[in-house]
């Protein structure tokens, strides 16, 4: 077997880089049982974290300005203005159509109970 050098490893394992909580550097090989801080921080939040159901089928932004009967560029702006739920994934917006529906809930305005 041939004499491995100290920043040599198998190739199964991969040198991983990740940042400590005191904001360090630490290198370790991964794969070799150094669970990394991410890895961690990711596991706690996650059983933290209340269970959500599922979502179904998110809703475009054509879509939703369909539903307000609004142009597209009304939503790109509520949305910029932070004054509507939505998903931002990558570069794509998306809309929950329950959270939708409650916005809209939440906007209306009931009749008063006179004559």
């Amino acid at each position: 077997m041939p004499a491995m050098s100290r920043g040599a490893h198998t190739a199964g394992e991969r040198k991983v880089r990740t940042t400590t909580r005191r904001g360090g550097l630490e290198t370790g090989l991964h794969g070799q049982g150094n669970a990394s801080i991410q890895e961690e921080d990711i596991m706690a939040s996650a059983s933290k974290s209340d269970p959500q159901p599922p979502v179904g089928r998110l809703l475009t932004i054509a879509e939703v300005a369909e539903t307000l009967g609004v142009d597209i560029r009304h939503v790109r702006r509520l949305v910029h203005e932070r004054r509507i739920p939505y998903i931002k994934w990558g570069h794509l917006l998306r809309f929950d159509p329950a959270e939708i529906t409650d916005w809209i809930d939440a906007y209306r305005r009931r009749p008063r109970g006179g004559v």
